[in-house]
């Protein structure tokens, strides 16, 4: 008779205290070979709990019983809780076993064939089942129990970070996390990456900054090459705040639990507030349902920001002559012709220099920062403090729309309420109101953290100075174009002239910046009327 052994176990603390694999695999191999069957096939799950039938080697198993060659007569197991840990698991995949005829025994539950035996394998498999979920219960509580005195709970830590033993208590260690220096300049360099660049391009999207990373020979912890996927965790990954929260979410289903049971563990912080808002800010602007991608991939210095004074449509780039000629035109006018808009039609390099020569000469120039800046720079604080309210009144609305949203998962739990498509309609515009305020949760707090540094006559003409580099430096558009639209929000054209509007805080903060040549990262929150820089040209 052909045979095939399965054994298996699991990652969880438990088991430890489980028969080892090699003890397993000896055990079964006893077994077959005191019946007289032949050498088995042995298939081996490590790492991987039976309360689910997703395991690579239990599968491929299970497709060479049902095969039509009839790889084997019987699966040995050591115990029927190395099979499966639950009954409608255990009893389908039986079933399925013996329309393929194939036997499942277990050396340890032998209960012979027919009915009682089913019966006995059932009440086994309700026992097994019974058990995983109260020793689940206690690991979970141990767990949390773990993470509320500050340890870390055993899965790898993220990039960035490894673990030490804090204590040893009786046979556990104990362990936190601390940085990994190699790993963190790498996560420091991803975040400097993407809201600045390199120094000689514009700051970089995703794809480009795994290229980079890979071109230069920076690999991940496993020694793999960066993927796209791998670079966006990292810059979405709020534990470089300094807090990391343990039972986020149910790791069976994935679905988030509500707040007041996640437990916060504090370990070292990698990156600064502000440059970690401004990501996420910067990450939501460039989102393809919010900003098309063309306006963040295309190196046209005005693509997204220059506007028909007309008609307020968008000034969108054409040529003539093969390329030859490169001109912005009104997307109405482009489309409808005059019957649309009598708007606009510029050449592309004097619509360019018009607005990077009037930025600098008008609002940039050392002299005119010199009296524009201070009364900025108070308002700015003044704005700081009043901001404190509004942040509070935020977190509490979004306090709120959890709460709403907890209380309506809770009644479904209960069966007091039947899922509809109008509660999923709810559901979903509270969940949508939610990340709404934490987007504005997040720009507030970005806007409060960005130093605002003393002003000095050296540093408004450093800043000048670099900002006139990175404006003219015609071999560097993405760069050039990352910086001006930093610095301004909205430029408007009409009977041939430009008006252009930004944000005082931004001009305020990259003024008195440490890095005028970085391309200033403050949360772009554009304001227009009086409390507007506007430059007409």
């Amino acid at each position: 008779m052909k045979a095939a052994i399965y054994v298996r176990a699991s990652t969880s603390k438990q088991a430890q205290a489980e028969l080892s694999i090699p003890d397993q695999i000896a055990q079964c191999r006893a077994y077959c070979a005191s019946h007289g069957w032949e050498e088995p096939v042995v298939f081996v799950d490590r790492g991987y709990s039976a309360t689910t039938d997703n395991r690579p080697e239990f599968q491929a198993m299970l497709a060479e019983a049902k095969a039509a060659h009839h790889a084997f007569d019987v699966i040995v197991v050591h115990s029927l809780s190395r099979f499966a840990r639950s009954l409608p698991d255990l009893l389908c995949h039986k079933r399925d076993l013996q329309r393929a005829k194939v036997s499942l025994v277990s050396i340890t539950q032998d209960f012979g064939d027919g009915d009682q035996a089913d019966m006995m394998a059932a009440m086994v498999g309700l026992l097994d089942e019974h058990q995983s979920r109260e020793t689940s219960k206690h690991v979970s509580r141990s767990m949390i129990e773990n993470a509320r005195q500050g340890f870390w709970n055993g899965a790898q830590p993220p990039f960035g970070y490894r673990t030490y033993v804090a204590e040893v208590r009786g046979k556990k260690e104990k362990k936190k996390l601390a940085i990994a220096q190699d790993e963190a300049d790498i996560v420091r360099l991803i975040f400097d990456l993407y809201l600045h660049g390199d120094g000689h391009s514009g700051p970089m999207g995703t794809k480009r900054i795994a290229s980079h990373l890979n071109t230069k020979g920076y690999r991940t912890r496993t020694g793999k090459p960066f993927r796209v996927q791998f670079i966006h965790k990292i810059l979405t990954n709020e534990a470089y705040l300094g807090e990391y929260f343990f039972n986020r979410t149910n790791s069976k289903t994935g679905e988030p639990r509500p707040q007041e049971e996640w437990v916060t563990l504090e370990i070292p912080r990698l990156i600064d507030t502000h440059i970690f808002n401004a990501v996420q800010d910067k990450l939501d602007r460039q989102h393809p349902m919010k900003t098309p991608p063309r306006i963040v991939t295309s190196n046209v210095l005005l693509t997204g920001l220059a506007h028909c004074g007309e008609c307020g449509k968008p000034l969108r780039l054409q040529t003539g002559k093969g390329g030859k000629y490169r001109y912005y035109k009104c997307a109405k006018k482009a489309d409808h012709g005059q019957t649309g808009c009598k708007g606009c039609s510029i050449p592309e390099a004097l619509l360019d220099d018009a607005v990077t020569d009037a930025l600098l000469e008008r609002a940039l120039a050392p002299e005119r920062l010199a009296t524009i800046l201070p009364p900025l720079i108070d308002k700015t604080r003044q704005q700081r403090g009043q901001n404190v309210a509004a942040l509070n009144e935020l977190k509490s609305k979004k306090a709120d729309y959890a709460r709403q949203r907890r209380k309506f998962y809770d009644l479904l739990g209960e069966g007091t309420l039947e899922p509809d498509p109008e509660l999923t309609k709810k559901l979903a515009d509270l969940k949508s109101r939610q990340e709404q305020t934490e987007r504005q949760i997040a720009r507030l707090e970005n806007e409060q953290s960005v130093p605002l540094a003393p002003l000095s006559r050296a540093s408004l003409s450093r800043f000048a100075e670099a900002a006139r580099r990175r404006l003219k430096d015609a071999q560097n558009p993405a760069f050039r174009k990352a910086y001006l639209r930093a610095l301004v929000g909205n430029v408007t054209v009409q009977d041939r002239q430009v008006t252009m509007t930004g944000s005082e805080a931004v001009l305020a903060a990259a003024a008195t910046s440490q890095y005028p040549e970085k391309v200033p990262c403050f949360a772009q929150e554009w304001r227009t009327g009086p409390e507007s820089l506007q430059t007409r040209s």
